[in-house]
């Protein structure tokens, strides 16, 4: 989940929002732990990687069609958007 940062939101406000919108749970946010930029044809795009907690609640789609959890190691094995690329290699790199 993820989207547009509102006007008077912090970057930790809105993947908290996101989350609730989107996955139903509360969540805490901490800390940008990684940012990279990508320009796609159709703009350019800022990528926050947060680390965030869940407070409370179940995770119940309201947007997404599924959802899984994966271990660090296990990234290697899914396709990502070339936005993404760059913030799995410093996930590898970090957690692996």
């Amino acid at each position: 989940p993820g989207g547009k940062v509102e006007k008077g939101e912090t970057p930790q406000q809105c993947i908290e929002r996101e989350l609730k919108e989107e996955l139903n749970i509360k969540t805490r946010a901490a800390d940008v732990i990684f940012e990279s930029e990508y320009i796609y044809d159709h703009g350019a795009f800022k990528i926050l990687a947060i680390e965030v907690n869940i407070i409370s609640g179940y995770i119940k789609l309201n947007v997404h069609d599924k959802y899984m959890w994966a271990t660090f190691k296990k990234l290697k094995d899914y396709k990502f958007l070339p936005a993404d690329i760059s913030i799995v290699k410093f996930l590898l790199r970090k957690f692996n």
